[in-house]
């Protein structure tokens, strides 16, 4: 791998001072956020060529996954190839570097010898920012930044789902806007869905080198050598449309099977968008006559009316909770099951409404 010494042609750039690679791993930063893309940095220049980053615990428990430094290097190439962010571009870094996303931002700017710009992770970006190749952000940045969006050409979005509300923000922008599909164990995404223009699109596209099949469940295997990844199952239940391309409904493990009907909770919260107007996620209780009883839970101080009789009787949902906050994860991911716990404990808001069966 080559030396920092030697390949100076990534430049970072902080509070508007420029710092070549060498110079921003000598400078002496008193702020965490930038020490965690210092070694990130240092670690691409070293001589280990195995990375261990933690997984996000938004569907577990959080674990350390070991990657190596060849899948990372062709992993930020093909992204830079498939997006054509050429040389001597610009990128801003919003993400924390503690996660993938953060630092394969990182990995794509010192491969692609880009401009990377390095602001404080927040909800938001700020509200004065130039222009500028490419962007990742989560969703839910995105959503709290669509005013100043138009400022960059390529919108990478990961991390987790979009709602219709915000597709619709973003079918406006002029720029690339896609979705990514993968994982900490396949060195952030393998799959992209473009979500605005004349060529948006519902199914994902595999990125050049990766195959997917599904499983007796309709959950997705895949395929990406160049990953070293081989027969990876997850449980994200697709409708496959071919070996390069895939529709995803939903996780398997929160799939609801009430009264023997499957409700997907991501296909219901797409159906619901329009007539929430605030945060809220699908879940689901024991019960004794269906098996597990659909219910609502929406981020909201007080409760609010809500119409369910556009959805077919077995998605309805039968109890609404209401809660001041969600419980997050550290990478600003919905906690379903905490905010569920939390929700439905009579000792810590007991807001909710028994609908009609």
């Amino acid at each position: 791998m080559k030396s920092a010494k030697n390949q100076d042609k990534t430049n970072f750039i902080v509070d508007e001072k420029r710092y070549s690679t060498h110079q921003f791993l000598a400078e002496n930063f008193s702020t965490p956020w930038l020490n965690k893309i210092q070694e990130t940095v240092a670690f691409w220049f070293g001589n280990n060529d195995q990375l261990c980053v933690k997984t996000s615990g938004s569907t577990g428990v959080p674990k350390d996954i070991w990657l190596d430094k060849k899948v990372l290097a062709h992993s930020a190439i093909t992204t830079l190839e498939t997006l054509q962010i050429k040389k001597n571009g610009t990128a801003l870094l919003f993400l924390p570097c503690d996660f993938i996303g953060g630092k394969m931002m990182v990995f794509r700017a010192l491969v692609g010898e880009l401009d990377l710009y390095l602001f404080e992770p927040k909800a938001a970006l700020p509200t004065a920012i130039g222009k500028f190749d490419f962007v990742a952000l989560t969703p839910m940045q995105a959503a709290l930044s669509i005013a100043v969006l138009h400022n960059f050409k390529n919108i990478l979005l990961g991390g987790g789902s979009v709602s219709t509300e915000l597709e619709d923000s973003l079918n406006q922008l002029k720029c690339g806007v896609f979705h990514s599909y993968g994982m900490t164990e396949t060195a952030s995404h393998v799959a992209l869905r473009k979500i605005n223009s004349h060529s948006k699109s519902a199914t994902y596209n595999a990125l050049n080198g990766v195959l997917f099949s599904v499983d007796e469940r309709n959950c997705l295997i895949i395929n990406a050598p160049k990953w070293h990844v081989h027969n990876l199952i997850t449980n994200d239940v697709v409708e496959l449309v071919s070996n390069t391309c895939f529709v995803w409904k939903g996780r398997a493990d929160n799939v609801i099977n009430t009264g023997g009907v499957k409700v997907f909770p991501e296909e219901l919260e797409k159906q619901l968008d329009q007539h929430i107007n605030y945060p809220f996620f699908i879940s689901n209780v024991p019960d004794k006559k269906t098996g597990s009883r659909i219910i609502l839970i929406v981020q909201s101080e007080m409760a609010v009316e809500i119409d369910f009789s556009f959805l077919p009787k077995s998605h309805q949902p039968k109890e609404v909770f209401f809660l001041p906050n969600f419980v997050l994860t550290k990478t600003g991911k919905l906690d379903r099951n905490k905010s569920k716990d939390l929700a439905i404990s009579r000792e810590s808001y007991p807001n909710h409404q028994t609908l009609d069966e």
